[in-house]
Parts: structure tokens; C-alpha cells; sequence
């Protein structure tokens, strides 16, 4: 981790100096992450395309002044969500992004489902980890898509989600704990039929 950080700080440093192919290491490297969670929080793929060019122009043209990133896809993914709320704030005026569950439907579709296909495992099994990730609040879900998936830390997490620490570890629990019972009781089920 700490020389992730480092190569972070500075690669970051050369973008900020102007460097054009650290501009497109950033690009090329975060790109997969932002795309995969903007659609999460709106499912527009041209939308979250455009902002995320938008974004990084933004970036290019500010770049001496911007502060450091130790975590250069912590800075990003922050920044991606800032973005694509305050488009669509604009978009529907009558929104705010004090109200951001109403904004945006965090929608469930992790490639790890994908995976579990792949791998002999029964179809009614994804399908039932599925149905139960759709039981979780749209929270919930982001919270695990941010820990899991992306592998973001809790200070990031609660960060990119404008939430106390605390309250993004209690978010993450009962995610976690209402999928578990789900899960159990699924397979409690299963082996009764």
C-alpha cells in the first residue's frame, strides 16, 4: 500500500508538471473504475463517457493548482460522483445534492456475478446473490461496491459518500449482515427442498 501511495504521489506530481504521458497513464489506468461506478450512480453511458472527458479536461487545464493525491483513484472516483450529481442537479433543477439518495439509483451489477457464472456454480446461485445485493438500499450497495470492489478504504469510502467514518462502517455492517441472512436463509431453504 505505501508504494502504491508513493508511485500515486508521483504520478501525480508529473501530470500536475504538465507531462503529457502521465496524463495518459491516469487516463488509462482509472478509466475502467470511474466508467464502472458513474454507471452505477446514473445509467447513461454516454453521459458518464462525456463527464468523465470533461472531468479530466478540467483536470488538465487546473492541473498547477491542484493540491496532491495520495490515492489517485480515491481522488477521481470523488471527483467523477461530484461531477456527474452536479450535472445532473442541473439537469432537474428541483434537486439538491442535499437529497443525493433521490438523485440517483445505485444499481447492482458486479462482475464478480459474472465470474460466479463462469465458475460451475449454479446460475440459481448468482442469481439468488443478485436478488439479494437488490434487497439492499442503493447505499448499502455503493458502500459495498466502494469496500469490495474497488477496494477503497473507510476514510475514502465515507469521503466519496459525504458520510462520517463511523457511519459508513455501520452502513457496511448492516449491508453486509442483511445480505448474510438473506444468504442463509436462502441455503436453509435449498436444503430443506
Amino acid at each position: 500500500m505505501a508504494g502504491e501511495a508513493s508511485q500515486d504521489l508521483e504520478l501525480w506530481e508529473e501530470f500536475k508538471q504538465g507531462e503529457s504521458k502521465a496524463l495518459d497513464k491516469i487516463y488509462l489506468e482509472q478509466f475502467s473504475s470511474m466508467y464502472s461506478y458513474g454507471l452505477k450512480i446514473h445509467n447513461d453511458h454516454d453521459f458518464i463517457i462525456d463527464s468523465i472527458q470533461e472531468l479530466f479536461a478540467e483536470l488538465w487545464a487546473k492541473r498547477e493548482n491542484l493540491g496532491e493525491a495520495s490515492s489517485i483513484k480515491f481522488y477521481l472516483l470523488k471527483s467523477i460522483k461530484r461531477k456527474i450529481i452536479k450535472k445532473l442537479n442541473s439537469l432537474s433543477p428541483t434537486s439538491s445534492l442535499n437529497n443525493i439518495n433521490e438523485l440517483y439509483n445505485f444499481e447492482v451489477e458486479y462482475s464478480i456475478e459474472h465470474e460466479i457464472i463462469l465458475t460451475d456454480t449454479s446460475v440459481e446461485q448468482s442469481q439468488g446473490l443478485i436478488k439479494a445485493l437488490n434487497t439492499l438500499s442503493d447505499r448499502q450497495r455503493e458502500i459495498i461496491y466502494l469496500r469490495f470492489y474497488l477496494g477503497l478504504k473507510f476514510d475514502q469510502i465515507s469521503e466519496i459518500m459525504s458520510i462520517k467514518n463511523q457511519s459508513a462502517r455501520n452502513l457496511l455492517f448492516d449491508g453486509v449482515s442483511k445480505l448474510k441472512a438473506i444468504l442463509a436463509s436462502a441455503i436453509i431453504i435449498f436444503c430443506i427442498f
